[in-house]
């Protein structure tokens, strides 16, 4: 008799965060182009004045085009998907995953003067 209205329960998740401040961080919506499953924190090069072009996986070596870090985990594998770039904060590298760790390199860190790394 209960459940007689229709009503339904759906599971939801929270995505994960990698921020250390939530409170501090500036994060614009993106389109994140068609590639694969990129995970948060992984650098993305773009322009943001135009932010429905396709953001996608910067360059982590010498002269890095990284202008942010996506904030949160999006599967593009069969299509575009709304993203959101971090391009201020303090993000928590121990929130990261190993792969995208990886990514964060000096030459990241340096195009990324307003994003605070902490451990």
């Amino acid at each position: 008799m209960l459940n007689q209205s229709g009503i339904k329960t759906e599971k939801a998740t929270t995505p994960k965060s990698i921020l250390w401040a939530p409170e501090h961080a500036i994060a614009f919506s993106c389109v994140v182009g068609q590639s694969k499953l990129m995970l948060a924190g992984t650098p993305l090069t773009g322009d943001l004045t135009n932010r429905n072009a396709d953001f996608t996986a910067a360059t982590t070596s010498t002269g890095s085009n990284a202008i942010g870090l996506l904030l949160h985990d999006v599967d593009t594998s069969s299509a575009k998907q709304n993203g959101t770039i971090l391009v201020a904060g303090v993000v928590d590298m121990n929130k990261l995953d190993s792969s995208v760790v990886s990514l964060i390199t000096a030459d990241v860190k340096a195009a990324l003067p307003n994003i605070i790394f902490v451990k």
